[in-house]
This record gives C-alpha cells, structure tokens and sequence, in this order.
C-alpha cells in the first residue's frame, strides 16, 4: 500500500506551492469541474488503488463522451485525490472540454453512472468558465510540500499519466 506520508509537510512552503500551482492551473483554461465520489465498496486510503478506481470511471466517461475511439483524441484533464473526512479517497478533476457542450458532458457523466452502478450523487459536474479561481484554489487546498518545496506529486492526476499503458500502475 502507498499512504501519504505526512512527517514531511512544511506549512510556509506549501501555501507557496500552492499559489504557484494555482496560477498555472488558471492559465490552463479548463472548462469544466468534475467531482468523482467511488461507490463504497471501492472506498480506499490506498494510492494505487485509488488511482485504478479513478481509471476505471475516467475511461468509461471519455468512452460515452468522445465515442468508439475516445483513446485517439480524449478529453484532457488534470486531477487530484483528496482525502474527505473519513480518510477515504475522492477525486477532483479540472477538465479541458472546449469541443463538447456542457449538456454532452452532463450526459456523459450521466451514462458513466448508470453503468459503472455508481450512485446518482457520486459524480458532480460544474462549468467553470466563471469561477476557474475558486475552483482551482479548492483543488489545490490538499497539495503539500516539504521545506525544499517539492509536492507530493502521488495525489495529482494527468489524462496523459492515467491512460498511458506504460505507466507504473499498468505494470502488474
């Protein structure tokens, strides 16, 4: 099992990184906010586990959205998982969907739940077009570093890194 490890935090150095990480994520234009809560039979504190939960949603959601060969252009985003209050993983992800309606989306969103049996309140999707800031300081709230600033990079999430077959969790 992978945990945080929570010895090395440095406050004064993580509100630092977390204004930096902030900044870059507003430049990225992002259009939509997705929140992913796993059913709770996947409800886990483990990392790997967390993040193949998050494969497993996140593929059958680009396949509704993007159709047949969603893998030759999918939807990008950037993710983070966040601990809640019971120390079980959920996910936050800032997508770049400027192709797609906010409608198409919803629907895709719609879709993913009923097949993957997740409930109906597991998956919120909100337009950010006006509120990116907000949003994108409520992500980045979790991100921690050490005194040097390096980040605990185990939490955040990209499109590219979660399908990417030669990635380390697909090498079981």
């Amino acid at each position: 099992m992978q945990h945080i490890d929570y010895s090395f935090i440095s406050k004064s150095k993580s509100l630092y990184t977390q204004a930096q990480l902030q900044n870059w994520l507003n430049e990225q234009q992002f259009t939509h906010f997705l929140t992913i809560r796993p059913p709770v039979q996947e409800y886990t504190d483990d990392l790997i586990k967390a993040r193949e939960s998050l494969h497993h949603i996140t593929t059958t959601f680009e396949k509704y959205l993007c159709g047949r060969h969603w893998n030759k252009k999918p939807v990008h985003f950037v993710g983070f998982i966040e601990y809640g209050k019971t120390h079980m993983c959920h996910y936050h992800l800032n997508l770049w969907a400027q192709k797609y309606t906010t409608e198409e989306i919803q629907k895709a969103v719609d879709l993913t739940k009923k097949w993957c049996g997740l409930p109906s309140n597991s998956m919120y999707l909100e337009d950010v077009d006006h509120t990116p800031e907000k949003v994108n300081s409520y992500i980045v709230k979790e991100v921690l570093t050490d005194n040097y600033g390096h980040y605990d990079t185990a939490r955040f999430i990209c499109s590219n890194e979660l399908f990417d077959k030669n990635c380390f969790m697909h090498e079981r």
